[in-house]
């Protein structure tokens, strides 16, 4: 659209027009930087139109399983104009937009993750919400608030989540079978529960320590974070078991290409502590051991993993499911042709704190 002022000069000057004339153009997904009215979403290096100092208006969901759905929250404009966001999420798109019925808001006092503006080493946060219902098409969107008070709102998304499978689960982690391998943490204290009346639910149990605890179970050493002393440690949780999780046949017990993209895995576990736990992360190895160097040691190991979790106490057990194509090994998703090499590890981590205890009842994959 072109303004122009303009004074006419005559009749015959009536077909022309002199003065000075802007063209509005919207610069809205052009490249960073931007100018004023504009904000820069850091993680797609684009501009996005707004008015606040920190835009909603990128929010998108980046999966869905069953009983869950993992939300993206690009940051858009300046960190330090940031102060939290809030996560409207409901079964119908009027209920969202008016946050009343069967809408609900996330706040920071349910994820810890929406105070903060990007994760741990990358330019968004990933909300993920569990304990939903299958097969059943959810609405949300994204509130930001600025330092100033000024909301900016995404539009409303419509996210379905898929049905549960009907193929049986491939077991990792099952504590009711005895020859099941457990988890093998280093440097992390291990107990377990031994109580006859609970086979079923046989908790592994780690308490997580930094470092080298003295004989007390003190730490020894530690950090700072937030101008606190906090003790954290990044030690993954390992469970050492080679398995065979995908097939290029007909065997249904396994993974195949035309089951693969509904393909997660689900870990039910119960955190205890006083602090969430970022950079959570979920992972495969695979190995088919061929490759071996002069110590016979494998070469070949290739990792997937996803690290932008968020575990967040809570005072039962509850379900966290990753799809398997959300699984990347430096930037490249994994694929159902991987699975065919044996997996020989899985792992959960993240930064625990020094007070965390981690209970895992059971590692699934579902497909």
């Amino acid at each position: 659209m072109t303004r122009c002022g303009a004074r006419a000069l005559g009749a015959v000057a009536s077909f022309f027009a002199i003065g000075a004339c802007s063209i509005d153009v919207s610069l809205d997904g052009r490249g960073c930087p931007c100018i004023e009215g504009y904000l820069c979403d850091r993680s797609a290096n684009v501009c996005v139109a707004d008015a606040c100092k920190v835009s909603a208006k990128r929010f998108d969901k980046l999966w869905a399983t069953p009983h869950g759905i993992a939300f993206t929250l690009p940051a858009v404009g300046a960190a330090d104009g940031f102060l939290r966001y809030e996560v409207v999420i409901g079964t119908s798109k009027q209920d969202v937009e008016s946050r009343s019925g069967s809408a609900r808001v996330l706040t920071d006092a349910d994820h810890p993750e929406l105070a903060e503006m990007t994760g741990p080493g990358t330019q968004r946060v990933v909300v993920l919400e569990g304990g939903l219902t299958p097969s059943t098409t959810y609405y949300a969107a994204l509130q930001s608030v600025d330092t100033s008070g000024c909301e900016s709102r995404s539009e409303v998304i419509a996210v379905p989540t898929p049905p549960e499978s009907v193929n049986q689960p491939i077991w990792i982690f099952d504590p009711a079978n005895p020859g099941t391998p457990s988890f093998q943490p280093s440097s992390v204290r291990l107990s377990t529960n031994g109580s006859e009346t609970e086979v079923t639910y046989v908790l592994a149990e780690y308490v997580c320590c930094v470092m080298e605890c003295d004989a007390s179970g003190e730490p020894i050493g530690g950090g700072s974070s937030g101008g606190e002393t906090r003790f954290e440690c990044g030690q993954p949780l390992k469970l050492d078991r080679r398995l065979t999780l995908g097939s290029d046949g007909g065997q249904a017990n396994l993974v195949r290409g035309d089951t693969f993209d509904d393909a997660y895995v689900e870990v039910d576990l119960f955190f205890e502590s006083t602090l969430p736990a970022r950079i959570g992360i979920v992972w495969l190895d695979f190995d088919d051991g061929t490759e071996l160097n002069d110590i016979g040691e494998s070469i070949a190991k290739e990792s997937y993993r996803f690290d932008e979790l968020t575990f967040i106490p809570t005072t039962g057990f509850r379900t966290v499911e990753v799809p398997l194509s959300a699984l990347a090994r430096n930037g490249v998703a994994l694929e159902h042709a991987d699975l065919l090499t044996p997996s020989t590890q899985f792992a959960l981590g993240g930064q625990w704190n020094r007070d965390a205890t981690v209970h895992v009842r059971s590692v699934r994959i579902f497909h």
